[in-house]
């Protein structure tokens, strides 16, 4: 049996379940989606039919067990799916409807596209990464594995963005711009020039506040 196994049942898990039930009405890939989680009672009191199939720690794969991650922190993200990797696990990409991907885009594995999300042209982006609804990656631009961008990013043209990056709400980072591996991106800030590793960034233009 062919499931979807959505690693996550919080908040955002349920966003990614309501996705996935979208591209179902389009075109049926999977005969169950499920959840992994480490709270068992993770779903209690939600009015949904889904069920934690598993904990991460306990997680067995099966031959047609296709996961995604739902799960916001980027090193947190990346530490559970490297550690569902080594159990052997598969990752799909989830990629609503609506959402808009140029040809000539290359995606990794595990990405996640929220409705009416944009990937121009000559664009890169790696696995496990979570574009939020809204938000636009621009032509030529890069972005390394794990990142999370939240609702109404602008990440424009030639933008360099390392690994295990966390852009909050309706963040812009203007065109060329380098943001390095582990950086926090403040909600609504605009981002004016290279951010360090390790720091986090707010305002406009952005500053370094930690």
């Amino acid at each position: 049996m062919k499931r979807l196994l959505i690693v996550g049942a919080g908040g955002f898990g349920n966003e990614v379940l309501f996705w996935a039930e979208q591209i179902q009405k389009e075109n049926i890939l999977w005969e169950e989606i499920a959840f992994i989680d480490d709270n068992p009672d993770a779903l209690n009191g939600l009015s949904i039919d889904n069920k934690v199939v598993s904990s991460i720690e306990e997680f067995e794969p099966q031959k047609e067990d296709y996961l995604v991650c739902a799960i916001g922190n980027p090193k947190d993200k990346l530490r559970i799916c490297n550690q569902l990797l080594q159990k052997g696990a598969k990752f799909t990409n989830l990629i609503h409807p609506t959402a808009v991907v140029a040809e000539n885009a290359v995606l990794g594995t595990g990405v996640i596209l929220a409705p009416y999300s944009i990937v121009s042209n000559n664009s890169t982006i790696g696995d496990f990464v979570t574009l939020m609804s809204f938000s636009i990656i621009g032509h030529d631009a890069k972005v390394g594995s794990g990142c999370t961008i939240c609702d109404h990013c602008n990440v424009m043209g030639n933008v360099s963005i390392e690994d295990s990056v966390f852009l909050g709400g309706s963040a812009a980072v203007l065109p060329s711009i380098h943001i390095q591996n582990n950086a926090i991106v403040g909600a609504g800030s605009v981002v004016t020039r290279k951010v360090k590793e390790n720091t986090t960034v707010f305002g406009n233009p952005a500053v370094k506040v930690i």
